[in-house]
């Protein structure tokens, strides 16, 4: 009878994503077996399971490996006990970035757990199977294993420098009993590496924890038979593993491959990248061509942090501030919509150096998004040790797990999983963090959301001299007098709380919009659903007024006025049918489409009227002015 083995790679209820961990497991261990023919392998679990589907799914299993990360840790553990308390012979292995490198505790916590994996997993694997049945691992690198009372741990092996010596797991049908086991079509998603390592250490990253510093690289022509599999399969959505694509000069024949294949094909719809550092002129071109496919709706510009201290603490400070101007002046000019992330909370970041930072980001001309991030603990990350934690005293709190849009991830079996957030840190104490938390979500309303006051902020920043960050900070000192912005400040405030006492991140909809969104996006969206957009835009012209008037600045007659109207149309003029035409005594739509555009237009006091009578927002689409 051969050896039954199992895998387990538990993604989200919201994306059919094919197991690719445990298919690289068991495409290296078929190839590379001595006795291949000994082993069978069962088909792997890849969407959260019942434990009673566990336990009979593996009642037979010899071998089960885990791959975990912290959006499937605790089930798989309680997928794991209960299995080994059904099969008590079973041997349980786990691998992936949430087994901490010094298991002991970990191990001991958890003793259904035989075998732990660290660093690449593919040959440490391979040896577990050809000693699974002496069970003796003392000649295996790269594990952790309790011996009775005594914990074993062996370094990590050399990492694998030739990457082609692992089979695809696409290209050699590991995959195809799984996709044909499906009872009704499942629109299928893939992770794709064509790289492994990063030169980077970012202290809050796990990313290239199991396989750091060089960059080792796939063949070619794997990588586009791996991507004509997906053509083939019809995939939508791919996410590419590599931590810094475009760092190889080769990436841009592969980019120029999947730009090709979408032309060709109409797959894949979308793949996410993140690109690599202080690369300007290989990541512009590529990027340029994957936008320019529609693989790709904006291009992400990291930053995490402005300021160089902070930097500096997560181990930044080599990637250059410059690359990332450059590229946001340049993609700006081609109409190309970017986000910068930025992530709250970093150690030796406070709330006014996080202020400043997105001040000079909005300064240097980001107009199109900042996707703001709550600081995780990941287990092996450098962040994580509890050294650096004293260090920099940061506060933790354990939220449940949510994904923003979608539901709550159903609670089979009462296990919800969780992730550590911080909450306060030595540089900003936790009312700080509060306050840097609200900062955050006021930014992204009032200079996102639909634009909504991003035209009179440039006005009065390019005109007037006035701060990005004083006039948000304005606004969220709204007084009660303001009723709608002040409970919306509030409202942001008491949310920034809750998580800090174990809250989920974001705000729970009501009735058909019952999903998880941003505290922002959902205040957005009450004021539309209430008939409020009006008023709320009232009570920010008046709130703005009172602040030029403390800082004896005098407008034009009817400039801001001219100013909001025209973003309070531009709000909704895209929803609005038939041609559409508004007189100014400004070319503020000019002057705006420059100022987005990185392409300065002079303000002029002219009579002026502006002309739409096409679909779509106004935004992305050429006016035509009416003198």
């Amino acid at each position: 009878m051969p050896w039954k083995i199992g895998l387990v790679q538990i993604n989200s209820n919201a994306m059919n994503y094919l197991p690719y961990s445990v298919g690289l497991l068991q495409a290296y261990a078929q190839k590379y077996l001595s006795q291949p023919e000994s082993f069978e392998f069962l088909l792997p679990i890849h969407k959260p399971v019942s434990l009673a589907q566990a336990r009979w799914f593996f009642r037979e299993a010899d071998l089960v490996g885990f791959s975990t990360y912290m959006w499937n840790f605790k089930r798989t553990l309680a997928l794991a006990q209960a299995v080994k308390e059904a099969n008590p012979q079973v041997l349980i292995v786990f691998g992936g970035p949430q087994v901490p490198d010094g298991a002991e505790d970990f191990l001991r916590s958890h003793p259904f757990i035989d075998l732990c994996v660290h660093g690449e997993g593919e040959a440490s694997f391979l040896k577990i199977l050809e000693q699974i049945e002496t069970r003796d691992w003392q000649n295996i690198p790269g594990i952790s294993y309790l011996n009775g009372e005594q914990f074993v741990h062996h370094p990590k092996a050399a990492r694998i420098k030739d990457l082609n010596t692992i089979p695809s797991p696409y290209l050699s049908g590991v995959f195809d009993r799984l996709i044909q086991s499906q009872l009704k079509p499942v629109k299928w998603s893939a992770m794709w590496e064509s790289n492994r390592g990063c030169p980077f250490s970012c202290s809050f990253c796990d990313w290239g924890s199991a396989v750091q510093s060089k960059v080792f690289s796939f063949e070619l022509e794997r990588l586009y038979a791996e991507i004509d599999w997906f053509v083939k399969h019809q995939l939508e959505f791919v996410f590419c593993c590599d931590a810094n694509f475009g760092i190889l000069p080769r990436d841009v024949q592969l980019a120029e491959y999947l730009a090709q294949t979408k032309k060709d094909w109409g797959y894949p719809k979308l793949m996410s990248f993140q690109n690599a550092k202080n690369a300007t002129e290989r990541v512009y071109q590529i990027q340029t061509l994957l936008y320019g496919a529609g693989l790709n709706s904006e291009v992400t510009l990291s930053m995490q942090s402005v300021d160089t201290q902070t930097l500096a603490s997560i181990r930044r400070e080599n990637i250059s501030s410059a690359f990332y101007q450059e590229l946001l002046r340049r993609f700006t000019r081609d109409g190309i919509m970017t986000y910068t992330d930025i992530i709250v909370g970093l150690p030796g970041e406070s709330y006014e150096t996080f202020a400043n930072g997105i001040d000079t980001l909005l300064s240097q001309g980001q107009h199109s998004c900042i996707k703001f991030h709550n600081l995780a603990i990941l287990p092996n990350a450098e962040m994580g040790d509890p050294a650096y934690i004293a260090k920099y005293g940061l506060e933790t709190v354990m939220v449940p797990l949510a994904n923003v849009h979608r539901k709550p991830e159903e609670a089979i079996d009462g296990i919800e999983e969780s992730q550590e957030l911080v909450v306060g840190s030595a540089t900003m104490p936790r009312e700080d963090w509060v306050k840097t938390r609200v900062f955050a979500w006021v930014t992204g309303l009032f200079h996102f959301r639909k634009e909504w006051l991003q035209l009179p902020f440039i006005l009065l920043h390019q005109e007037y001299g006035l701060s990005y960050r004083e006039m948000l900070e304005w606004l969220m000192e709204a007084p009660p007098e303001r009723p709608l912005l002040h409970a919306a400040m509030g409202l942001l405030r008491d949310k920034a709380l809750a998580i800090q006492a174990g809250d989920y991140e974001f705000i729970m909809g009501e009735g058909q919009w019952d999903v998880f969104w941003l505290a922002d996006e959902y205040l957005f969206l009450q004021w539309i659903l209430n008939g409020q957009v009006d008023a709320v835009y009232a009570e920010c012209q008046a709130q703005l007024q009172d602040l030029l008037a403390q800082k004896s600045l005098v407008l034009p007659a009817n400039l801001l006025s001219e100013a909001i109207q025209l973003s309070r149309l531009a709000f909704d003029l895209d929803m609005r049918p038939g041609p559409f035409e508004i007189a100014l005594n400004w070319n503020l739509w000019d002057y705006f489409q420059g100022a987005r555009k990185g392409e300065p237009v002079p303000l002029q006091n002219r009579p002026i009227a502006y002309h739409k009578d096409w679909e779509g927002k106004p935004f992305t689409l050429r006016s035509q002015i009416l003198v």
